[in-house]
């Protein structure tokens, strides 16, 4: 199928939103395509992009979403199949010029037209791990070089660790969607942690990498069919309130204790050793969460002070192999607050801003002349990883909800 030309995807004054079309590359069952759409919905969360995601006639995908600042790049990185392959290339070292830059055939990878085979054996490359066996991955600058830094799972990390040990001298290729990015020469046996991928590319690129890895390749790539413009949303995305104080207003009832408040509001999330931090952009407020055991912990909430023009993070503040210093507002919270640094540990992500649904329930209860008096309530929000989570106010808490 087509995708859409430059000019589909421009984005008209007057649009607030767009209906998009997208077709699998190849044909799929209903469970593929229903996997697919839900990677969709996850990494245009990821981007902060509110949307409505169904499965269309004739195998289709439809995603009716508020407009970005940038169709193109959403488009992009929605689109993708972002399947990254660490590929054996053993014998073929005086070979190695010859496929950079080209597309291959691998084990674990769709069939591909004119994709090369290897010339030893004249059968797909063999894939030793793919983006499957990488836990998190983040966006680093580098000497001027934009690369995505990246930590294995445990198994990911175990089978790099055996194979690299075992060809030392030999080749190893990395693949994005088929094409050799670039095929470095196993100089020792790698750590378990993980590494660095370079590949020419630039910032928005790096970007779009580090989002597909941590949301996960598409089982299929995607071709984009028609792009609308929409002047109005949907009911569904418009009729969602953005929370827009820290204590909202309940709507009276008749009997008269307070409905909840519901609606989306911006997130920006960061996982830590011990806990977590959200940045709940209405509020202009960070949340720290503490984990204290399983599904649950102590929950604190300090001012955002971050200016434009502070300092993003403190050079001389080393983290160890596969974690990470958090930045900006986090990093300087994290900094200065050595109660918070202590309980979290390291940040293991980078930070990541989505739109999340929220809910605030209102407390109290009904005194002896049936007044009903306010007391404290409890927020809902979503991780950018699905999970809901529960912060009380009465003690200052977290739980799983």
């Amino acid at each position: 199928a087509p995708a859409a030309t430059a000019e589909a995807t421009s984005v008209p004054v007057e649009a607030v939103g767009f209906r998009v079309v997208l077709a699998p590359e190849t044909e799929v069952d209903a469970t593929v395509l229903q996997e697919t759409a839900a990677i969709v919905e996850r990494r245009l969360r990821a981007l902060g992009v509110s949307a409505a995601i169904g499965i269309g006639d004739q195998g289709t995908i439809r995603v009716e979403m508020s407009a970005p600042e940038n169709l193109d790049q959403v488009l992009a990185s929605v689109q993708q199949a972002g399947l990254l392959e660490f590929v054996d290339f053993t014998g073929l070292l005086d070979q190695i010029n010859d496929f950079v830059d080209r597309t291959i055939a691998t084990t674990a990878g769709p069939d591909r037209e004119d994709a090369l085979l290897n010339p030893e054996t004249n059968a797909p490359f063999q894939t030793v791990v793919t983006g499957a066996d990488i836990a998190n991955a983040s966006v680093t600058e580098v000497n001027g070089n934009w690369g995505v830094r990246f930590d294995f799972t445990e198994d990911g990390g175990a089978t790099m660790v055996e194979f690299t040990g075992a060809h030392v001298g030999e080749p190893l290729a990395i693949v994005l969607d088929g094409r050799v990015i670039s095929i470095p020469v196993i100089q020792s046996a790698f750590g378990a942690e993980g590494g660095l991928l370079q590949g020419g590319f630039d910032q928005e690129q790096a970007n779009r990498l580090a989002l597909q890895l941590n949301f996960g390749a598409l089982p299929v790539g995607l071709d984009v069919l028609t792009v609308e413009p929409l002047e109005a949303l949907p009911e569904a995305l418009a009729a969602a309130p953005t929370v827009a104080t820290s204590t909202p207003t309940p709507t009276a009832t008749p009997d008269p204790r307070p409905t909840a408040t519901t609606g989306q509001i911006q997130v920006v999330e960061e996982v830590f050793e011990r806990g977590r931090m959200f940045y709940i952009e209405p509020l202009d407020q960070i949340w720290v969460m503490v984990v204290t055991g399983e599904g649950r912990g102590t929950w604190s909430i300090y001012p955002d002070t971050f200016e434009e023009g502070d300092a993003e993070f403190d050079p001389s503040i080393v983290p160890p192999d596969g974690l990470m210093q958090p930045e900006r507002g986090f990093g300087k919270l994290w900094r200065e607050n050595p109660e918070v640094r202590e309980a979290l540990g390291w940040a293991v992500t980078p930070e990541f801003g989505y739109v999340s649904e929220y809910r605030y329930q209102p407390g109290g209860h009904f005194d002896e002349n049936g007044e009903f008096v306010p007391g404290p309530g409890y927020h809902v929000l979503f991780s950018l990883y699905g999970e809901a989570f529960r912060f009380n106010e009465e003690d200052n808490t977290w739980q799983l909800d």
